[in-house]
């Protein structure tokens, strides 16, 4: 379809319309100017007349009219234009800024994932520990510097092993001490000792080992060092002393000393022996020489029946074993004296001798040995006293001074606690006292066995010479 131009306005309309619908000017005799809807702009035809002229007052203002309207139309199309340009703008802005959020986020989560993984190297796997706590580190390397002293775990020697120098304790008077010694491995541990009383009615023990005996029974003494443990049996069989009871009504004798001894400065009261033995009867030893007088220290023993003390000079009496004491200005040490010897029989009245009478031998003294030594507790003769682990054995004998043996069958009275095969014991379960007997012309011989829970192997006991 073409289009044709009018005249007058300017405006471009079909072809078949009598007149343009802008200015209503009408073509003239239809020879108005034509132009092809798809081609370019045609020739304009010559001016034809129309009614009022081209210049007549009606027909400009149709002009300007149309041409007001044609602007009007471009405008609109234009700010058609910038509005959907600034919605196109408002949407990219929204759209940059949500990337942006999103674009912070993952870099946030990113920074967290980075920090647990260096975190977890260093503090749990250790990567990255440039540090050598203990000094070793090589060229080119860090070392830290020593842990404070105070922190336990450090330069910690653990203790492997103890050793009891007396496997069990007894103790026969109220208030004696015994010391426990104990043999640690290494030697420079650093691992506290600890003791520990099993029945603080029985015996107390101090840091430093020493038992007191507080009353009669049967008790455990446990001894810990770091992992290490051992535990040393003790019993107290003592009777109080009321021979000398005191009454608060009697009157203060005015004799009696008031004053307390001089004291030098720093002195601290020590017996040159702990345990000794005394091989024959009547012999002695002075078990104390020091700053103080011995006549000043306040000497005892728990039975005079084996040895006395007077002023330190020990005495040995009879057959067996017991505890002296000295006390002086509140301080009290203890010592054990043996006296292994065979108690003398009574004599009878010497008659004259025959000279052809047989002479009698001298009786066999017959020892209980364990181990093949005679053991400290004891009368060390026909009665001893020995403490053993579940699951250890020893060597049990009657022996005579030149190591004959004597076939005694021995009686226990529980045979679950302890077996015996031959001269060997077989400990099997834990007992505080049983007591093995056996019988070998006309004398008993008594074995006082003590078995603790502990499997931990210990030293056999330990004889005297």
């Amino acid at each position: 379809m073409n289009k044709v131009i009018c005249d007058v306005c300017g405006t471009d309309y079909p072809e078949s319309a009598a007149q343009c619908p802008i200015c209503g000017c009408a073509r003239a005799g239809g020879q108005a100017s034509s132009v092809p809807l798809e081609n370019g702009e045609a020739e304009k035809s010559a001016y034809t007349y129309v009614k009022g002229g081209r210049f007549s007052k009606s027909n400009v203002r149709k002009r300007l009219k149309a041409s007001q309207v044609q602007e009007s139309r471009i405008v609109d199309t234009g700010d058609h234009d910038e509005l959907n340009d600034s919605e196109q703008d408002e949407g990219q802005e929204e759209r940059r800024g949500s990337n942006l959020g999103l674009i912070i986020v993952i870099i946030l989560l990113l920074l967290a994932i980075i920090a647990v993984s260096i975190y977890i190297a260093v503090s749990i796997l250790g990567i990255g520990d440039t540090t050598d706590p203990v000094g070793t580190a090589g060229p080119g390397q860090t070392t830290s510097q020593p842990a404070s002293t105070d922190d336990p775990d450090v330069l910690r020697v653990p203790c492997t092993g103890m050793t009891l120098e007396t496997p069990s304790v007894e103790l026969v008077a109220l208030d004696s001490v015994w010391t426990l010694k104990v043999q640690l491995q290494p030697e420079n541990t650093t691992d506290k000792l600890v003791f520990i009383s099993g029945d603080e009615s029985v015996v107390v023990v101090d840091e430093q080992g020493n038992v007191t005996a507080v009353g009669p029974g049967e008790t455990v003494i446990e001894i810990i060092c770091g992992d290490v443990k051992v535990e040393c049996p003790v019993s107290c069989v003592f009777e109080e002393d009321v021979t000398n009871p005191t009454n608060p009504d009697d009157p203060i004798d005015p004799t009696d000393p008031t004053d307390p001894p001089e004291v030098p400065d720093g002195f601290v009261l020590k017996l040159n022996r702990t345990d000794f033995t005394l091989a024959a009867k009547g012999s002695t030893w002075q078990v104390y020489r020091g700053e103080v007088d011995a006549s000043e220290i306040t000497w005892s023993s728990d039975n005079e029946a084996v040895a006395t003390v007077v002023n330190g000079l020990v005495t040995a009496v009879g057959h067996g074993s017991t505890q002296i004491h000295a006390e002086f200005n509140g301080q009290k040490v203890s010592c054990w004296v043996r006296c292994p010897f065979a108690d003398e029989e009574p004599t009878e009245p010497e008659t004259p001798e025959d000279p052809d009478a047989p002479t009698e031998p001298a009786p066999t003294v017959y020892t209980i040995r364990i181990n093949g030594l005679v053991p400290y507790y004891g009368n060390g003769s026909n009665e001893v006293d020995t403490s053993w682990k579940v699951g250890e054995t020893f060597s049990l004998t009657v022996e005579d001074e030149m190591g004959a043996r004597k076939d005694i069958q021995w009686q226990i009275p529980d045979k679950t606690v302890c077996s015996i095969e031959g001269k060997t014991v077989t400990c099997l379960a834990a007992t505080k006292k049983m007591l093995i007997t056996g019988e070998y012309e006309g004398v008993t011989y008594t074995v006082t066995l003590r078995i603790s829970e502990d499997t931990a192997a210990t030293e056999p006991a330990e004889g005297t010479e």
